[in-house]
């Protein structure tokens, strides 16, 4: 080796290593296969897919009707409005005359007294010597066994039963003549479903019947 080349290796060994150089070597090191990348993208779009699928299924095709149809397995053109505490004790409160159907979802015979519900009352509107319901309304109390709820159950509990929490019970709030505020004036909670051979259709035609010939 001449003198030159000797120099010329002492000169590179002294040259500084270009940090960007060293760090694209790296990249290259740890960049994927084509394969790779080709079930990476797939995964991507699968899940962007599943996102989508999720997005569309929680939105509330058809209004709230269409989700009370979906979530009680019932038809779509069905007497139901749901309605939340506040506006529920408003009603009370403003003395108006009303059906709520207390129900949670996961308690016995919660779906027939739903089912039943939506058909008795398409049943009497048809019977023109009995007012027509327009609406009963649906109180969804899966969450008021919570602590941050109890002052509700209590507020339900002394304005109708204090057991109408612990079963599905339909409710007609009316004002009475010594009252400034609506009460129970029927409630299922009062039947008992084993007199009715365990028949929620019975017990259901019986309440709102009930209802009106009080009158």
């Amino acid at each position: 080796m001449s003198k030159k080349d000797r120099e010329r290796n002492k000169d590179a060994k002294n040259t500084p290593v270009d940090k960007d150089d060293e760090a694209s070597k790296i990249r290259q090191e740890m960049e994927t296969t084509p394969i790779e990348r080709k079930i990476m993208s797939i995964i991507g779009i699968v899940a962007i897919i599943g996102i989508i699928i999720i997005v569309l299924f929680n939105i509330p095709w058809g209004g709230e009707k269409e989700r009370i149809a979906r979530k009680y397995n019932i038809d779509k053109d069905n007497v139901f409005e749901y309605i939340e505490f506040d506006e529920l004790r408003e009603k009370i409160i403003n003395c108006e005359e009303f059906h709520v159907l207390f129900v949670d979802k996961s308690q016995e015979n919660a779906l027939d007294y739903v089912f039943y519900t939506d058909l008795v009352v398409k049943s009497m509107n048809e019977d023109p010597e009995i007012p027509e319901i327009k609406t009963v309304y649906l109180f969804n109390t899966v969450n008021l066994s919570k602590e941050k709820y109890k002052d509700q159950a209590k507020y339900i509990k002394d304005h109708v039963e204090k057991n109408v929490l612990s079963t599905p019970n339909l409710v007609y709030f009316k004002k009475p003549l010594a009252r400034d505020y609506s009460t129970a004036n029927n409630t299922t909670s009062r039947y008992q479903l084993s007199e009715y051979s365990n028949n929620v259709w019975r017990m259901v035609l019986d309440y709102f019947y009930n209802c009106y010939e009080e009158d």
